[in-house]
């Protein structure tokens, strides 16, 4: 394909990829599997040498300092950190989605203060919930 065509044809290309990964998700995620599995030492490699600009790491500080500063933060933390650690010792095992049965979740809090009690959602619908009642879209 030709750069002016993909300039000009953005959208069908999209359209097209997106049915493509539809059709062939499984075959497209064991390729991405494999490819991992053999070359496990270079992207480890990468990763290690990966530069982060000083611009990067000072952005980053300076959304730390304002987000800790946040009413709930700490309470936020805490409440994520004990599911977290009953989660790797073996007392709480992740159910599938609540939702639509996908095996890859997260733990939503209605209440922080009751940090063991969670609705298990996977990424879409914990984000879909968040925007519901909050307007964002993140949801960590």
């Amino acid at each position: 394909m030709s750069d002016k065509y993909k300039a000009t044809h953005k959208y069908e290309i999209s359209i097209s990829g997106k049915a493509y990964y539809q059709a062939n998700k499984e075959k497209i995620k064991a390729n991405v599997e494999a490819y991992r599995q053999k070359n496990r030492e270079k992207i480890a490699e990468y990763k290690k040498n990966r530069v982060i600009t000083n611009a990067q790491k000072e952005n980053m500080s300076a959304w730390w300092k304002k987000y800790r500063k946040l009413p709930n933060v700490s309470i936020k933390r805490r409440a994520r950190g004990i599911l977290q650690n009953n989660v790797d010792r073996g007392k709480i095992f992740k159910q599938p989605c609540e939702i639509c049965g996908e095996l890859k979740v997260d733990g939503h809090h209605e209440d922080y203060s009751k940090p063991l009690e969670v609705n298990w959602l996977c990424r879409k619908h914990h984000s879909e919930l968040h925007k519901k009642y909050n307007g964002r879209t993140k949801t960590r």
